[in-house]
């Protein structure tokens, strides 16, 4: 009725006033309120208002004082971090500022949660300082001086000195190294990163640590506790296929080897070869002999998997004595050969294990440890490693043997770079133990997925798995998926 008559209502005046000592803003800001001071002095760090507060009340002088200089080095380092990465800087490649490209980039091609391979320049108080290539199209931008702070590598380094964390990357993560990270933000004239899961490292290490013959001084620095390491490395049965004979959970050992190296010296000393017959002959399908170069008729007068563990368990009371548990361990290629495979067809077949296969190295964790510059989340195959160090495959890939000195090659490298080799892996001996809920565990499967293809190549005829681009052994290219990823990158 009030609007009817033209009546139209104003909105009330509101009064500011201060959200901390709720009196007229006018008046607290004529004379602040403590509220502010001593949010202010808080923002500092300031002892006097950390040590009234209830979280400290508990703890010593010499902590608070502790507590308060580490909050004062971050909020320092911090400031420094953030007057970096608003420091101008001209691009090498165009001569303009590269804030400039850097937008450019975000803006047509899309900078922000992509992986991008980064090359290693130098070091200093902030982190790695490397180039960062961006490849758009069909042309190659190259990003100058970008920093991957010292804050988004794993505590490990974060947590050594700073001089002691430069010298650990001269040698473990060299000047011309080399690794995918991720745009997480643009920030200031910059742009923020992070390691990528996918890292793929290619590591320029000394040749010294590389060559298989190692010095006096070179030997000096090994620091494994046991004098032999005994490197296992075993093939099984396995398929992939529409209709799979055998899977994870049926597979049975085919070749059990190993190599035996001598950390005094860092030269392998023995090695032995044995092909085992599984029960299912059948399981040595077509895919497994592809893969492994393993036949039915090279296993079908193999030893039974018992005898080979038998003739193993011999040469070790042989050498080192199967009681003394302080002169040997099993090296092997990741948790599938002794947690997975050997446990779970011992237990189907009732075969007993000697302690020593539940007590080894896993050559992945490692290497991780040797070099902790990844995330957790970064899961190396061998031929990962062996590309991050510039080694070579020994032999056949998938052949145990040669696989066997392909792994020694990576130890003697860990041995010249003075690892410990502290990081046993156990197998539980609980009877609710399930390796199949292991967190390492990969079921790569044994039936074909949708869009799964098969070569067309009358020699091979080998199916494949939806995401690879060329057949897995030979050079067949897969047609309907060429089309297939045409279309997606004209979508985007």
């Amino acid at each position: 009725q009030a609007m009817a008559e033209g009546y139209t209502p104003t909105k009330p005046k509101r009064t500011l006033r201060c959200t901390l000592c709720r009196r007229i803003l006018t008046e607290c800001n004529a004379e602040p309120c403590p509220g502010k001071a001593e949010k202010k002095t808080r923002s500092r760090g300031a002892a006097s208002s950390l040590a009234d507060s209830s979280e400290l009340q508990n703890l010593s002088q010499e902590d608070i004082e502790l507590r308060v200089s580490t909050e004062r080095v971050k909020s320092e380092e911090d400031e420094a971090i953030s007057q970096m990465l608003a420091k101008m800087i001209y691009n090498d490649q165009t001569g303009e500022p590269q804030a400039y490209i850097i937008g450019q980039l975000e803006a047509y091609v899309g900078l922000r949660g992509n992986s991008h391979w980064c090359c290693v320049r130098g070091y200093d108080e902030f982190g790695l300082r490397v180039d960062v290539l961006v490849e758009a199209a069909s042309e190659r931008w190259i990003l100058n001086e970008i920093h991957f702070l010292w804050k988004e590598l794993p505590l490990t380094i974060q947590s050594m000195p700073l001089e002691d964390r430069i010298e650990f990357c001269r040698v473990r993560l060299p000047v011309g190294s080399e690794f995918r990270a991720v745009i997480t933000k643009l920030c200031g004239n910059s742009v923020w990163l992070a390691m990528s899961k996918n890292a793929n490292p290619k590591l320029r290490l000394d040749r010294s640590l590389l060559e298989s013959n190692a010095s006096e001084a070179t030997v000096a620095a090994f620091k494994c506790p046991y004098r032999y390491l005994i490197m296992l490395d075993l093939e099984a049965t396995c398929d992939y296929s529409p209709n799979p004979i055998v899977d994870v959970t049926t597979a049975e050992v085919t070749e059990f080897p190993w190599v035996v190296l001598d950390t005094q010296t860092g030269s392998l000393v023995y090695e032995r070869q044995m092909f085992v017959r599984p029960d299912n002959l059948e399981g040595v399908t077509y895919y497994c002999t592809k893969l492994t170069g393993i036949s039915q008729e090279m296993v079908r007068d193999g030893v039974k998997l018992q005898t080979a563990m038998q003739l193993l368990d011999e040469f070790i009371a042989s050498r080192f004595g199967t009681e003394d548990r302080g002169s040997f361990r099993i090296v092997t290629d990741g948790i599938w050969d002794l947690s997975i495979q050997l446990y779970t067809e011992c237990k189907r077949k009732g075969i007993e294990r000697p302690w020593y296969f539940s007590e080894y190295f896993d050559l992945k964790d490692c290497f991780c440890r040797a070099f902790p510059f990844f995330p957790p989340s970064f899961k190396p195959s061998l031929m990962t490693l062996l590309n991050a160090v510039g080694l070579q495959v020994v032999g056949q890939h998938h052949r145990g043997l040669d696989d066997c000195k392909t792994i020694a090659q990576i130890v003697q490298l860990l041995l010249k770079l003075g690892f410990p080799f502290d990081n046993l892996k156990t197998v539980p001996s609980t009877a609710d133990y399930n390796p199949w809920q292991h967190p390492d565990f990969v079921d790569f499967g044994s039936k074909c997925e949708p869009d799964s293809w098969k070569c067309t190549t009358p020699d091979c005829g080998i199916w494949n798995r939806p995401w690879m681009y060329y057949c897995r052994f030979c050079d067949c290219r897969q047609t309907d998926f060429t089309l297939k990823r045409q279309l997606e990158e004209t979508a985007k």
